[in-house]
């Protein structure tokens, strides 16, 4: 309840999807948000149409970020440094069954800290899903 949610949502942005899989991705990367924010921070979601692809990023400031976790974000089982956890439940496999959902759909996703210490984490894709 302290943080604050904002968001600039593109209209008419559709994907083909697997509504299943993308609502996991999703709400993994939101309780993620959540979890290793700041106390009375905030998160911001925006989701963009660039030509024939999209884009979602949800952003947020976070405390005591381990050096290595952009770098090892999306290994299985990676949790930082017992220092940097905060006793934040879970296993380490969210973001690596994030980032297999998004190479099933033809996406991709990363993890990126920004000069003012936030965490942006982004999904991009075509709109159009490839021929198989």
């Amino acid at each position: 309840p302290s943080l604050k949610i904002t968001s600039e949502i593109a209209p008419d942005v559709l994907w083909q999807c697997d509504k299943t899989l993308i609502r996991q991705l999703i709400q993994n990367l939101y309780v993620n948000a959540v979890n290793y924010n700041q106390p009375h921070g905030w998160i911001h979601i925006r989701l963009r149409q660039l030509n024939s692809a999209f884009e979602l990023t949800i952003e947020n400031p976070s405390l005591d970020m381990p050096a290595d976790l952009v770098e090892h974000a999306f290994d299985r089982f990676y949790r930082g440094d017992a220092s940097h956890t905060r006793q934040v439940d879970g296993l380490g496999l969210g973001l690596s069954i994030c980032l297999e959902i998004a190479k099933l759909h033809q996406a991709t996703l990363s993890l990126a800290i920004t000069e003012q210490k936030t965490v942006v984490a982004t999904l991009a894709a075509p709109l159009h899903r490839a021929e198989v």
